[in-house]
């Protein structure tokens, strides 16, 4: 005699939860003869047979598992051992009971099907329709209210037909708190509006803003004016003024690093590149970029193009030996730049951004290919996820890192009037609805695109960091470091003395150097 004492295999299903009742149940003088095949069970079905015709005085149950090809296969046989009849009646009583139970089971799961069909049945494509309005005209009310709060808070259309006025009223008041509030709107709104750079870039209003930033030794509004002056530069015209600030040493060294980048803006339009080189515009960013706080590539591009150009018109420059000599080896280090097709390609990457998106690529072959080996596919398979990942984690961050947001940027500040503004916040709060939908299609296609992003993105920092990119020169650290300085008053005090000083030295110098000479 023996008794049961161990679960049968358990599959899925509703036949593993009879099999475990079956368990819980004390039945003794039984033998397995059999272990279960409980692959994808539909349905149940219970076959009782008191009286064996195969084996006679023995109690036979069987658990028989209906698949979805049809086929059935034997589940669990359940066979007493020879029994005396006086114990024969409690064994039949036990089995009609399990096999109600089995029978309950059965029904419970016919039940739960024809749930699951009428709520199938329910989800008709009229029913998706309407949900997907809903949550479209949701979501609608919910852009509509972003959009006017962002179009209501802006003062572009206001400060484009004032600024002028307002840049005014600033350089004539005496009040502080005016200057400081006009002074930094006319900032915030120059950053994102064309128009009102075209009309600040004036040489009137581009020279009461560095008369600002030489009176006022407030670090706050010399920010915001040289901000405004930066942001302009595009469209102004070359002022000698700005390349002779940018060398004055007691201004904070966050302006001077605005100002140097003014220059390279301005940098970009050929016909002003002599004139730049006449200014002074060599020392003066050779001195910004030997400061390595603020050391930036773009100074180093504006040197190779100023030079460059110059180097084509020798006769019109108006510069000292020093200054010539430095044109001439920048002159030959762009040309070399040029001829070589492999610099001028990494020049290109590096400005343009485009290198982020070959590391997001790389790394996303790398963890599709790392993802499909830790789940052993073959090598087929680990190919194909690799380059599905590669493709998915190198076009989501060139349409929403370089298409839409540069999209945004260039569109937004094109924009004059609130009522524009408003339907172009609402327009772009609108686009992001459909990725709802196909944000799935993209986890379908590629499951490890995610991954690959974080992975695409650490190596990409890695390399910022090994190549000591000027990103992490933070112009938050940059002002800390301004206002932690002395006061420009005491600076300029110390700059006295120490012109002083060399001048007594030049004039002791000379009279020795006269006595030698006879």
């Amino acid at each position: 005699m023996s008794y049961w004492s161990q679960s049968p295999t358990k599959g899925s299903g509703q036949v593993p939860s009879v099999l475990d009742t079956i368990n819980s149940i004390e039945i003794k003088d039984v033998v397995i003869l059999e272990h279960p095949i409980l692959d994808l069970p539909y349905s149940s079905y219970l076959c009782k047979d008191i009286n064996c015709s195969k084996m006679k005085n023995k109690v036979c149950l069987s658990v028989i598992n209906k698949t979805s090809n049809n086929r059935y296969l034997n589940g669990v046989r359940f066979y007493s051992s020879e029994k005396n009849n006086d114990d024969d009646h409690d064994h039949k009583s036990k089995v009609y009971q399990l096999s109600q139970h089995i029978l309950k089971e059965k029904s419970d799961f016919e039940q739960q099907q024809q749930d699951r069909q009428q709520e199938r049945q329910r989800n008709t494509w009229k029913s998706i329709i309407m949900r997907n309005a809903i949550s479209f005209g949701v979501f609608g009310i919910f852009s509509i209210g972003i959009a006017a709060y962002l179009a209501g808070a802006d003062d572009t259309e206001y400060m484009i037909k004032y600024a002028d006025r307002v840049l005014d009223e600033i350089s004539n008041s005496s009040e502080f708190s005016i200057v400081e509030s006009k002074l930094k709107l006319l900032s915030e709104c120059s950053s994102n509006n064309d128009t009102i750079k075209k009309i600040l870039s004036s040489k009137k209003n581009i020279n009461q803003l560095l008369d600002i930033i030489e009176n006022y030794s407030n670090m706050d509004l010399n920010i915001y004016a040289v901000k405004i002056i930066e942001n302009s530069s595009l469209y102004s015209s070359l002022i000698p003024r700005i390349v002779n600030l940018s060398m004055t040493s007691f201004l904070p060294v966050y302006v001077r690093k605005s100002l140097g980048i003014a220059i390279t803006r301005i940098a970009t339009h050929e016909d002003a590149r002599v004139s730049l080189a006449n200014a002074g515009a060599i020392t003066a960013l050779e001195q910004l970029n030997s400061v390595k706080l603020i050391k930036s590539q773009a100074y180093r591009t504006a040197l190779l193009l100023i030079s460059d150009t110059c180097s084509k018109h020798i006769d019109q420059l108006i510069v000292t030996d020093e200054e010539l000599t430095s044109i001439k080896s920048y002159a030959l280090e762009e040309k070399e730049i040029q001829s070589s097709t492999l610099q001028s390609t990494k020049r290109q990457l590096v400005e343009s951004g485009w290198l982020l998106y070959f590391h997001t690529s790389a790394g996303g072959f790398v963890w599709g290919m790392i993802e499909s080996w830790r789940n052993e596919l073959p090598l087929r398979a680990m190919l194909k996820n690799g380059f599905r990942t590669s493709i998915v984690t190198a076009a989501v961050p060139i349409f929403f890192v370089g298409a839409m947001t540069t999209l945004y940027n260039n569109y937004r500040k094109q924009l004059d009037t609130t009522k524009e503004k408003f339907y172009f916040y609402l327009a772009g709060i609108y686009s992001l609805y459909p990725w709802y939908y196909i944000l799935p299609k993209i986890e379908k296609y590629a499951p490890y695109w995610i991954g690959g992003h974080v992975l695409g993105f650490m190596s990409f920092f890695t390399w910022l960091v090994y190549t000591k990119n000027e990103i992490f020169n933070s112009d938050s650290l940059i002002i800390q470091k301004d206002k932690a300085a002395p006061p420009r008053e005491q600076l300029i005090k110390m700059m006295k003395k120490e012109n002083q000083m060399l001048l007594i030295d030049q004039q002791q110098t000379q009279p020795t150097d006269n006595n030698k000479k006879k």
